[in-house]
C-alpha cells in the first residue's frame, strides 16, 4: 500500500524509522510491544504504538476518540439559522461528477454488501422515548407543511370520513372541526396530532378508524397510546368509529 507525505522530510523520517501506515498500525495485535491505557471517561482501552504518545496521553489524561468527539460536540456553540441558510445556499446546484459517482458505486462503496437488518441493525432491541417520538412527529409536520402533497392534504383523510361526520353532526346537533367542512383538521400542536373530528364546545374527539387500525379485532397499541395522550392533554370525551363493524364506541 502506498502512503503519501506532504513533504520530503516526513518521508525521510518515516523511511529511517520504517514506520507503518495508520491503517496497519490499527491492525497490529495488542501485545507487549504496544503501550495502552484506559480512557478516563468510558474506561475503554486505548492502544499506542509510540511510547511518547502514551506518556503524553497519561500526562494530559486524554480521552479515547469517541469520548473526545462527544465532548467536543457538547462544547461547540450552536449553529445559527443564518449559518444554516448559508450552508444550504452553498450546496444548492452542486452535483457529483461522473468520476465521483463511479467511485461510490458497487464495491467501491464502503457500505456495499453491508446489511443492517435484524440484529445487525444498531437500533435493534431499542425503542424511542415518548419525548423523542413527539419531537420527531413535530419535525415531520414542520417539514411536510412546506412540501406540496399530491392531494394537497397534510393528514390522511378517510374515503368515507366526510360523509360520516356530516351525518354525525346532523344526528347529535354538534358543530365540530373536520376536513370535509373546514378543509383542515384540528391540530393539537403540543403533541403534534391532527384530530379527525373535534367539537370544541362540548370537548369531544371522534376518530374514524379504517380496518387497518385493528389487528384481530383489537386496536393497535400505537393508536391506544395516541388516544391516551390526547385524553390526558384535553380532558375530553373520546369516541372511535369502527368502519368495519359500523359502530361508535366511547373510550
Amino acid at each position: 500500500m502506498f502512503y503519501f507525505y506532504s513533504d520530503k522530510y516526513k518521508l525521510k523520517r518515516a523511511n529511517n524509522k520504517e514506520s507503518a501506515c495508520a491503517k496497519c498500525c490499527n491492525k497490529l495485535p495488542p501485545d507487549d510491544t504496544l503501550y495502552f491505557r484506559s480512557c478516563p471517561s468510558c474506561e475503554k482501552r486505548i492502544d499506542y504504538v509510540k511510547k511518547c504518545r502514551y506518556i503524553a496521553g497519561e500526562k494530559n489524561k486524554t480521552n479515547c476518540k469517541s469520548c473526545a468527539m462527544r465532548l467536543a460536540a457538547k462544547l461547540r456553540p450552536p449553529i445559527t439559522n443564518t449559518t444554516r441558510q448559508n450552508m444550504s445556499k452553498s450546496q444548492k446546484g452542486r452535483k457529483h461528477s461522473e468520476k465521483t459517482k463511479n467511485e461510490m458505486r458497487g464495491k467501491n462503496n464502503g457500505m456495499f454488501g453491508v446489511y443492517r437488518c435484524g440484529e445487525q441493525n444498531p437500533f435493534y432491541g431499542k425503542t424511542h422515548t415518548e419525548k423523542s417520538k413527539t419531537d420527531m412527529r413535530l419535525a415531520a409536520i414542520k417539514r411536510f407543511s412546506t412540501t406540496k402533497r399530491k392531494n394537497g392534504n397534510l393528514a390522511a383523510i378517510g374515503k368515507n370520513e366526510t360523509k360520516y361526520f356530516i351525518e354525525l353532526e346532523k344526528n347529535n346537533g354538534w358543530d365540530g372541526i373536520f376536513y370535509g367542512k373546514c378543509e383542515s383538521q384540528y391540530h393539537l400542536k403540543t403533541l403534534g396530532y391532527f384530530l379527525d373530528y373535534y367539537e370544541p364546545t362540548k370537548n369531544i374527539v371522534v376518530e374514524y378508524d379504517e380496518p387497518r387500525h385493528y389487528v384481530g379485532g383489537i386496536l393497535k397499541q400505537k393508536d391506544v397510546t395516541r388516544m391516551n395522550s390526547i385524553k390526558t392533554h384535553l380532558g375530553c370525551r373520546f369516541f372511535r368509529y369502527n368502519e368495519k363493524i359500523d359502530e361508535l364506541i366511547e373510550y
